[in-house]
């Protein structure tokens, strides 16, 4: 089925769903009956003023307007509970569009700055995970899909539940076993259950997944509703176990060694949870190898029919464009949010285009086809080709991005300290780092590795297959005016203070670090092509400049991010894999270096997932639910490969 947006009517100035004739929430009095089915039905007074610990998670069928969400927040603050840190994870089919979601918040939420803030932050029509911060203590995942195949994907602990989504009578594809299948899977003993139905079958369902169930009084003219606690935990072996997820206690102190986007990004994310961050890098400025150009490119491309990679790109894009616009750095000199056209100029590339529009798995949110006349109206210069418009995308200064975010009070940052060497000692790790001709030491609970193809440096990474690939791009200026990122065989974005920034060469077992002048012919070759009368109206070429930079790429083109597998413990502990790719392996917590975590590979594509990933890091650490759907958290473990070695025989 299709993905689409909610069919609303508004009656009285309330949403009303067309699809399933039902409303969103009460007219009357939506606070009172969120607070008496789902708060009061969770107990969630009680619950959190004695929670002990760091996170409490919440997890929601059918979104809606987000009223529940927003009345917990309400709720928390009016009794001034002192949760460090609510996550609300939400599931929603037919998501409002968002001018519908103004509407309807406007309404039951005038003035709620966390109202404002979920507007401004809605994520488009595309399937996934999206999460979104209010703060630092209050994160919305929203998870837009099928209920129970979002949940399928999540492997989390949740605390509370919140049954919502219409009646079971009119929308009986959400109340099935499936669901709660998948909610017995994911709740502990204690885990709690409120939902505003007393049907029958629902209340048979949950007791078959393992929860006590009870009749209360119900909200309104509803006579009753159901309540429930988990008490059954059967033990579940994840499907792939070599991927779950460490248990850590939350760190004070981690040690990030690069200030790439990879470093800096997760720096940020661990910083906002109240760690203490120390940034190492053996440059003399922040963002200067791969993440240093003036002007990179903020878009993704997504295949025909809908991917894992595919999936994760616009997601991670996704999210990338909500932490660009919280820090307010689309002000067209640090970023712009001014659209990307995919230009297709050869006949494959059309072909490609053209099965991509007609599949019609992306809505003009995401993308929009457009003939050669269209895309000159948009990027304001001569386009002899059609391509796909992206809305949404746009470019972004990635050291602007990065200094943006290590100025948050948590974050030290050490330049010219190249660290050498990394050692587990007494529940830390212990740095060694050469800085100002002097040999230097650090302690840290936790470390990140992210400097890139270096990361084979260190015993711990070594086994890492990353590669560098090298890229040049081109700085002239230019007389014409380009209103939108064109890219083709490369790209170009619309100039700062009448400079282009072009490119970019892909070389691969390339080391050369100079700039080429037959680089800058080949860039100029390919803005010839996409954009002709920028091309014509740049300055001689004795006056450009560039930046060359090593992309760190990994054989699957994929990141490499999470906890670190120690290789020699994993062949031993998945040895009979190299036998049966099916044989039965011990489920117990894989074996991690504790405390040592990765993110790098992101080769050019650091921009939309560098964000995205440095959450799921920080999450894993501080045993948080993660933004990633298990699939694609699966899929950028730095465990695949051996895995994957294991099972073809190469280990």
């Amino acid at each position: 089925m299709k993905l689409q947006n909610a069919n609303l009517s508004w009656k009285e100035n309330q949403p009303h769903s067309d699809l399933f004739d039902d409303i969103y929430f009460n007219p009357a009095d939506g606070a009172a009956e969120t607070r008496h089915v789902f708060i009061d039905g969770n107990q969630l007074l009680t619950r959190l003023t004695s929670w002990q610990r760091p996170v409490f998670t919440i997890a929601e069928t059918g979104f809606g307007t987000g009223a529940n969400f927003l009345h917990t927040l309400a709720f928390i603050e009016q009794h001034a509970l002192q949760i460090e840190r609510l996550h609300f994870i939400s599931t929603e089919l037919f998501p409002l569009h968002k001018k519908d979601l103004a509407r309807a918040l406007e309404q039951s939420f005038p003035d709620n700055p966390y109202a404002k803030q979920l507007i401004a932050q809605f994520p488009p029509l595309q399937p996934g995970m999206h999460r979104i911060n209010f703060g630092d203590r209050y994160t919305l995942t929203l998870c837009i899909g099928d209920a129970a195949a979002a949940f399928a994907k999540l492997d989390t602990e949740v605390n509370a539940w919140f049954l919502d989504g219409f009646a079971p009578a009119k929308n009986p594809d959400m109340w099935r076993d499936e669901l709660f299948t998948e909610m017995a899977r994911l709740s502990p003993p204690d885990t709690s259950v409120a939902t505003f139905t007393a049907a029958g079958f629902v209340r048979r369902g949950l007791e078959a997944a393992g929860f006590r169930m009870r009749k209360q009084a119900g909200f309104g003219h509803k006579r009753e509703m159901l309540t429930g606690i988990k008490t059954a935990c059967p033990l579940q072996q994840r499907e792939k176990p070599w991927f779950a997820a460490p248990k850590t206690d939350k760190p004070k102190h981690a040690a990030v060694i690069g200030a790439g986007l990879a470093g800096i990004t997760t720096a940020y994310a661990l910083a906002r949870r109240g760690i203490s961050v120390a940034i190492y890098d053996q440059t003399s400025d922040i963002c200067t190898q791969a993440s240093g150009n003036r002007q990179g490119a903020l878009y993704a491309k997504p295949p025909v029919a809908p991917t894992v990679a595919g999936l994760f790109h616009l997601c991670g894009l996704a999210e990338s464009i909500r932490w660009l616009n919280t820090l307010n750095l689309f002000d067209n000199v640090q970023g712009a949010q001014c659209g990307v056209l995919q230009l297709a100029t050869h006949e494959k590339e059309q072909q490609r285009q053209q099965q991509l529009i007609d599949a019609d798995h992306y809505s003009p949110e995401i993308l929009m086809g457009v003939d050669a006349q269209q895309a000159s109206q948009l990027a304001n210069t001569e386009i002899n080709y059609p391509g796909i418009f992206f809305p949404n995308a746009g470019w972004v200064y990635p050291q602007a991005l990065g200094k943006a975010l290590v100025r948050h009070p948590n974050i030290q940052v050490h330049l010219e300290a190249k660290v050498d060497n990394i050692e587990p000692c007494d529940q830390q790790w212990q740095l060694s780092y050469q800085q100002a001709g002097d040999t230097k030491a650090a302690t840290a609970d936790m470390v990140i590795i992210a400097n890139a193809k270096d990361a084979q440096n260190f015993t711990q990474t070594s086994h890492l297959p990353v590669k560098a690939i090298r890229g040049q791009v081109t700085h002239a200026k230019g007389s014409a005016t380009l209103t939108t990122v064109i890219c083709a065989e490369g790209y170009v974005s619309p100039p700062v203070d009448g400079e282009y920034c072009f490119g970019a060469t892909f070389d691969l077992k390339d080391p050369c670090e100079s700039l080429r002048g037959i680089d800058h012919d080949k860039n100029h070759a390919q803005l010839q092509k996409a954009a002709p009368n920028i091309a014509a109206q740049l300055e001689a070429k004795a006056s450009w400049d560039g930046k060359v930079g090593f992309r760190c790429a990994t054989p699957d083109y994929l990141p490499i991010a999470g906890p670190a597998p120690d290789l020699n413990a994993y062949l031993e502990q998945y040895q009979a894999l190299r036998k049966d790719r099916k044989a039965n392996v011990p489920s117990g917590t894989p074996p991690y270096w504790t405390g040592l975590f990765v993110n790098i590979g992101h080769g050019s594509k650091g921009l939309i997932t560098a964000p995205l990933l440095a959450e799921h890091i920080a999450s894993i650490a501080c045993q948080e639910p993660s933004p990633l759907p298990r699939d694609i958290a699966d899929a950028t473990h730095p465990a695949r490969f051996i895995i994957k070695d294991m099972i073809r025989k190469k280990l």
